[in-house]
């Protein structure tokens, strides 16, 4: 189904009356230049979706696969059952390691954004 759905997109995007008769004078000339620049902030809008459906495909061909091979050789499922039993430790480091990265960017944000112009803000 996803996979039908990423085709289809990129059907309607070759489809797409921009992509097939573009001109560089569209957005030279000042009478055409905003609705040339806002169909293309729509198209990268749409490529833009259609790239998270073509990245969400590959995480689903990526599980099926290590699946698939999990079952064919022995030594990986047994890497899989060990990653499986450490996984509440491994999301602890995680956490415990996100929550300190956080204190020193927030620590250096206040330790020195005051006084370096391109640290005055804290960018997120």
């Amino acid at each position: 189904l996803t996979c039908a759905l990423a085709l289809l997109s990129y059907i309607w995007l070759s489809q797409n009356n921009l992509v097939s008769n573009f001109k560089v004078g569209d957005l030279v000339d000042p009478s055409t230049r905003a609705t040339t620049y806002e169909a293309l902030e729509d198209l990268g809008r749409m490529f833009e979706e259609q790239a998270y459906i073509i990245g969400f495909n590959l995480l689903i061909v990526f599980v099926r696969a290590t699946v698939l091979v999990a079952a064919l050789q022995s030594n990986l499922g047994l890497m899989l059952k060990v990653v499986q039993l450490s996984f509440k430790n491994l999301l602890t480091f995680l956490g415990m390691f996100s929550l300190i990265l956080a204190s020193f960017t927030v620590m250096a944000y206040y330790l020195f954004g005051a006084r370096f112009q391109g640290m005055s803000e804290p960018g997120w």
